[in-house]
């Protein structure tokens, strides 16, 4: 669906110049998943500032008469495009619910059977919270959480990548596209979180151990992967200066949350990016099946 040209938005991301030329994702296509807001809007927009196309997903809207209303669609991912002449036109979107099973599946099976030439996909949405509100965290010991809250992070963080992952693998695990996959660089990056590796962060537990699944579905599916030239790497970002870190909640926590990172700040989303776009660019194709931490040293000294 193409995007038309939003209305002007008041946060605006910083767009640096450096390094922009020394690669190109010019006829190239990438797929952000929780592309609407947070890290993953910061992530779309600085793709779309290289010359990609960006096919952007959001949360189903929640009421069924704006499942297949454009205006609704633009509402959440149009402001992505803004301020970045000629991006309205390489700005798709497409939405699902990954807390409702086969959802997030569905939507990538029709995505991929619409002809949309994908080169590489970020797997960026997940969830910390058990409301729709999406602004409290709940912190206690791990036997506080119920297998209701269990049940409902693995389905948005894990299960939902799974069936994507799945439509992913079936369209291009074959032989007669090894050769373009090979030239394409196609590619797969799964966002995890430092806090799959540290049992020091606050997260909570539901959060952590369904972060920990996608670093092995990494493992897994790399091997298999492999044979038909498409990468597959993770990355475990600790606190990033977007989103999450936004919350009232975890600001309230900040001195206690810096006291644990060496570096003493945050990290912030050109960072991220930059190491999320070694790997979907291509410029790093002969890595598979691996993990890269950023979180200024806090998981080093963990152990």
């Amino acid at each position: 669906m193409l995007i038309p040209t939003p209305d002007p938005m008041t946060d605006t991301v910083a767009l640096h110049d450096r390094g922009m030329t020394d690669r190109s994702w010019t006829d190239r296509t990438v797929v952000v998943t929780g592309a609407s807001r947070g890290i993953g809007a910061e992530m779309a927009r600085r793709w779309l500032a290289l010359g990609a196309t960006v096919i952007a997903h959001c949360r189903q809207p929640s009421s069924d008469s704006e499942l297949d209303a454009p205006a609704a669609l633009e509402r959440r991912i149009g402001h992505l495009a803004h301020g970045l002449p000629g991006a309205e036109d390489r700005l798709f979107g497409f939405a699902a619910d990954a807390a409702v099973p086969g959802q997030m599946g569905a939507a990538f099976r029709r995505l991929l059977a619409s002809g949309a030439d994908v080169d590489a996909v970020l797997f960026n949405h997940g969830s910390t919270t058990f409301a729709d509100d999406g602004e409290n965290i709940l912190i206690g010991p791990p036997s506080s959480y119920n297998g209701e809250q269990m049940r409902h992070l693995v389905q948005i963080n894990a299960l939902s990548v799974w069936e994507a992952l799945h439509e992913l693998g079936q369209a291009w695990g074959r032989e007669s596209l090894t050769a373009d996959n090979a030239l394409r660089k196609r590619s797969i990056v799964l966002e995890s979180s430092s806090g799959a590796l540290n049992p020091n962060v606050f997260d909570p537990a539901p959060y952590k151990t369904s972060k920990a699944m996608l670093l092995h579905f990494v493992r897994d599916l790399a091997p298999e992967l492999a044979r038909y030239r498409v990468s597959i790497n993770a990355i475990s970002p600790g606190m990033i200066d977007a989103g999450l870190t936004h919350l009232p909640c975890v600001e309230a926590m900040r001195s206690q949350i810096l006291e644990g990172i060496p570096m003493g700040r945050y990290g912030n989303p050109e960072e991220l990016f930059e190491t999320i776009d070694l790997f979907l660019s291509g410029r790093a194709a002969f890595s598979t099946g691996n993990n890269l931490t950023l979180n200024g040293g806090a998981y080093v000294i963990s152990q």
